[in-house]
């Protein structure tokens, strides 16, 4: 079988072990069981030198934080410096370039990504109604709200996203990803009583979105669950973090390592501007050995152990017990001793 990852081509070999060879450049890694356990990731399977480029993930989705809405046109995705000018007049939660991305928007074929606003529109008149959910759980509700308008798009098209044997479309994109059962708690736990989803899906059930919505506030929170598990960061020209960004081969393929020996670029197209379009582009940080497993690091590497230890817990739902952390570990130990 062969899966088709836009400017990547994924073909399985006889034992059912998938091999990515993303091009330009071209390079050899495949994906296989993890040598330590659990799911699968990424390996080299010749040697790299520092700097190399090992895998290109194009976007699914992107939303802004909820203090960042303005920046984002939901016309052309383009990431502005400054609050844009145009401002949907009936849901007050969608900003443009110009009148031109506004009508773009509106249209069958919505944005670069394939959602039209005018299948959302309705759900964020709603918004309001969610004033008692935390920000950051809003925002990654924003998050799935574009791959839901995607889904719409789609139906009786042909979508021109990411693709694998297992997802033909931007829902089963995103329910590929692994997720932590924690996270569905960790999620309520960030307000005084569990954030509330009743009323948006009463309101994706009152709209265009209403043949996809999910079967109920389970399904809801597994969603959000898969997205807070698995997102990148929506970064602005000039550094500065924005929102969300789902790459999903990315998300699959790379496991962490608080000592990586892989990076993931900042999406910047090819002329260097910053992009909510651009694919997320990893790269090797030093020399890699055939057979070594290819990973990056979810949280910066300057961190203290128990700094990255708090925030993989509780953003990413895991302990990490890689060589580094061992390492940091037993030296403390030791100099309590």
């Amino acid at each position: 079988g062969e899966l088709v990852h836009q400017d990547i081509h994924l073909p399985t070999n006889m034992a059912g072990a998938l091999v990515l060879t993303p091009s330009p450049p071209p390079v050899s890694v495949e994906l296989a069981a993890s040598h330590k356990g659990g799911a699968r990731a990424l390996h080299a399977r010749r040697p790299f030198l520092a700097g190399e480029l090992v895998h290109v993930s194009p976007v699914l989705a992107v939303s802004t934080f909820e203090e960042h809405v303005s920046l984002l046109c939901a016309g052309c995705l383009r990431i502005a410096e400054r609050p844009l000018p145009v401002q949907c007049e009936e849901c007050r939660q969608a900003f443009f370039c110009d009148g031109a991305c506004w009508q773009r928007a509106l249209s069958s074929g919505g944005d670069p990504l394939g959602a039209s606003h005018r299948s959302l529109c309705g759900v964020l008149t709603r918004w309001g109604n969610g004033s008692g959910v935390p920000l950051q759980t809003l925002a990654l509700l924003r998050l799935l709200l574009h791959i839901y308008c995607q889904a719409v798009g789609t139906v009786g098209r042909d979508w021109q996203g990411w693709k694998s044997a297992d997802a033909q479309g931007p829902l089963e994109s995103l329910r590929l990803l692994h997720w932590h059962t924690e996270a569905l708690g960790d999620l309520g736990r960030r307000a005084r009583k569990p954030w509330q989803a009743a009323w948006l899906l009463e309101a994706l059930r009152g709209s265009q979105l209403q043949g996809i919505a999910p079967s109920g506030e389970e399904q809801l929170r597994m969603d959000v669950a898969r997205l807070e598990c698995n997102c990148f960061s929506l970064v602005n020209s000039a550094g500065g973090v924005v929102g969300h960004a789902v790459y999903p081969s990315a998300a699959i393929c790379f496991n962490h390592d608080c000592d990586p020996n892989c990076a993931a670029d900042e999406a910047v197209s090819e002329d260097g501007a910053s992009s909510a379009l651009a694919p997320l582009r990893v790269r090797t940080l030093r020399p890699v050995a055939p057979d070594e497993e290819l990973t990056i690091s979810y949280v910066s590497e300057h961190w203290s152990l128990a700094a990255r230890q708090r925030r993989l817990a509780s953003a990413y739902h895991f302990e990490c017990s890689c060589a580094r952390c061992g390492r940091e570990a037993e030296a403390a130990a030791a100099a309590a001793a």
